[in-house]
Parts: C-alpha cells; sequence; structure tokens
C-alpha cells in the first residue's frame, strides 16, 4: 500500500500550494488541472509506463510554469 501513501501525500502538497493566497488565479488553475490529472493517473488500474512518463512530463511543465511566474 506504500503507492496509496505516496498518492495521498503528492495530492496533499498538491493541494497545500494550491490553497497558496499569494497564488494568482491563472496559477491557482494551472495547479487545479495538475491536481485533476493527479486523481485521473490514480484511478487508472494499470497505466502503462508510457502514459505515466507522459503524465509526470505534463504536470512538470505545468508546475514549473507556475513556479516560474511566481517569481
Amino acid at each position: 500500500m506504500k503507492r496509496n501513501k505516496d498518492f495521498r501525500q503528492c495530492l496533499a502538497l498538491l493541494r497545500a500550494k494550491h490553497s497558496n493566497s499569494n497564488l494568482k488565479p491563472e496559477q491557482k488553475d494551472q495547479i487545479g488541472i495538475v491536481i485533476d490529472r493527479v486523481k485521473e493517473l490514480g484511478r487508472k488500474k494499470n497505466p502503462s509506463h508510457a502514459e505515466v512518463f507522459a503524465c509526470v512530463k505534463e504536470l512538470s511543465e505545468r508546475f514549473l510554469r507556475v513556479i516560474l511566474r511566481n517569481d
């Protein structure tokens, strides 16, 4: 059940960032999309490596844009 623990921790971190009052609306929107995509991936029974890597790539890009816009 380590996967479930890691998954819950990931969502908790993303939700904490999403609730940050210093974020601009477009940054909150992007983090909301990231949270939704993580949930979608978590609902898949047996995602392929390609699906996981594609999702991680998309989420990393979105999250980096959020962080870089915050500076």
